[in-house]
C-alpha cells in the first residue's frame, strides 16, 4: 500500500485530492459501488453532472474519477477541455495518445481501428506524470485516472485470476 501512496499525485489539482477537499468543491456525497476494487467510491451531483471518485482508503487520495453529463446523452468538446484542464497541475499538460487498439495492431488494421475509434468519439490523453484520460464511445463519459489506479486495478485483476485459476476442480 505504501508504494502505491508514493505513486499519487498531491499537486493543486482534482486527481489527487482527498475526500474531504472533494466534498468541499462537489458537495455531500453517496456512497457507490467501487469503481476500483478495495478503493471506497463517492458519487457526487454537480450543476448537471454526475462524478464518481475512487479513493485511496479514508480521506485518501483521489485515484479516478469519472464524468457523466445528466442527464446526457453526451460531453461536447468545451466540456471536455474544461475537465481536463481543471485536472492539470502547474507545469504539466496532457497529450493525446493513441488507444490500445490502434497502437498494437498493424500499419493497415491501425488506419481502421483510428477511424472507427474516433468516428465513436473515443479518445485519450496522458499527462506529463503518467495520469490517464479516456473518453467512452459515443462521448458518454471521460474517465481520469493517476497511475496508482491501473496498479490497484491490476493487483485486483491478478488476485481475482489467481482465485479463478486455484477454483478450478482436477478433472
Amino acid at each position: 500500500m505504501l508504494a502505491v501512496v508514493s505513486l499519487v499525485s498531491t499537486a493543486n489539482a482534482r486527481l489527487g485530492e482527498t475526500e474531504s477537499e472533494c466534498n468541499q468543491r462537489y458537495g455531500t456525497p453517496k456512497r457507490a459501488a467501487e469503481i476500483i476494487p478495495g478503493c471506497p467510491t463517492n458519487v457526487y451531483s454537480y450543476r448537471g453532472y454526475r462524478i464518481q471518485i475512487a479513493f485511496l482508503g479514508f480521506n485518501g487520495p483521489a485515484l479516478k474519477i469519472i464524468f457523466q453529463k445528466t442527464p446526457g446523452p453526451f460531453l461536447k468538446d468545451d466540456e471536455i477541455e474544461a475537465m481536463l484542464r481543471a485536472n492539470v497541475p502547474d507545469g504539466m499538460k496532457w497529450r493525446v495518445r493513441e488507444s490500445e487498439v490502434s497502437r498494437n495492431a498493424d500499419p493497415v488494421s491501425r488506419i481502421g481501428a483510428a477511424f472507427v475509434l474516433s468516428s465513436m468519439g473515443a479518445r485519450g490523453w496522458i499527462r506529463d506524470d503518467g495520469a490517464t484520460a479516456e473518453l467512452g464511445l459515443n462521448k458518454a463519459d471521460l474517465t481520469l485516472a493517476l497511475p496508482a489506479a491501473a496498479t490497484l486495478e491490476q493487483r485486483a485483476n491478478n488476485e481475482a485470476e489467481a482465485k479463478r485459476k486455484a477454483a478450478i476442480p482436477e478433472f
